[in-house]
């Protein structure tokens, strides 16, 4: 059982690295770079509740994204879960809620 459920874990977390790669990707190219195409619109919406940051908003998610690829990254490499792998589902949760709220509107 407990090899079942570190293999889940490796799914979920490969799963968070490259979304995390991509988000990445795509805040560099459309905000900084202001290059806009389908890699970069590719479930995007922009955000009724991004307006009271204005340029801000930008940078806020670098550092959250850099956290997932490090963690993701360490993980994989230790075979354990444990605390961190936690600390990175926790908040993850409020990114698939906005997803969640993306695809009901």
């Amino acid at each position: 059982m407990k090899d079942f459920l570190l293999k889940v874990w490796k799914i979920i977390l490969i799963f968070i690295l490259i979304y995390s790669i991509q988000h990445l990707i795509r805040d560099i190219l459309s905000d900084i770079l202001g290059i806009h195409n389908n890699f970069t619109e590719f479930l995007h919406r922009e955000s009724s509740y991004a307006n009271w940051c204005k340029e801000f908003c930008k940078w806020m998610t670098f550092p959250i994204e850099i956290f997932y690829i490090l963690s993701s990254i360490y993980l994989l490499k230790k075979n354990k879960f444990g605390l961190l792998g936690w600390g990175m589902i926790i908040i993850i949760i409020p990114v698939l809620l906005q997803y969640l709220d993306f695809i009901i509107k």
